[in-house]
């Protein structure tokens, strides 16, 4: 017996082979149209992007101080602080090998912000190449932001990098 899925993917075999079209199968034709300029535009986009410059941008050379031979060499500037910058005490530890979820002290770092999807982008390969759970914490757009390589899903196949801010300001 022919339960009530049976019978609707039976009627719409018959609409289909008959060649009468459904509401949802020209809602699907409609959307596949769509798709297609959007990718079109999207293509056309790229391809200007990657256009070559005519030419290159030159970029304004800083000169040279002179070195006074009876004093020796110039002495060398303080070095520039490192990046990414010290994570200050204030700020609330991430456990390591964190699977997911919100740890104590983080918060997910919404709305997203541009800044913060790229980052989260840039990181992908660099946390998921020693596995779930790895996590680097950085200054992004003013804002310390914890990224950290969890799976996005349950079946456990598609990789992600989920972005946590702190809880309270540090």
């Amino acid at each position: 017996m022919l339960d009530t899925l049976g019978l609707f993917v039976l009627f719409h075999l018959l609409h289909w082979l008959g060649g009468q079209k459904s509401e949802e199968h020209e809602a699907a034709q409609a959307l596949s149209k769509v798709l297609e300029h959007q990718g079109a535009q999207n293509a056309a986009e790229l391809k200007q992007a990657a256009a070559p410059a005519s030419a290159p941008a030159l970029l304004p050379q800083a000169a040279t101080p002179a070195v006074d031979t009876a004093k020796g060499p110039a002495t060398p500037a303080a070095a520039p602080a490192p990046f990414p910058a010290a994570v200050p005490a204030t700020l609330p530890t991430f456990p390591d090998k964190w699977p997911g979820g919100q740890p104590a002290g983080w918060i997910y770092a919404l709305p997203l912000r541009p800044e913060v999807i790229n980052r989260a982008k840039a990181l992908l390969s660099v946390l998921w190449s020693t596995g779930q759970g790895t996590h680097v914490v950085e200054m992004t757009g003013g804002q310390w932001t914890a990224y950290n390589a969890e799976w996005h899903d349950q079946a456990k196949t598609v990789k992600g990098v989920t972005a946590y801010k702190p809880a309270k300001a540090a």
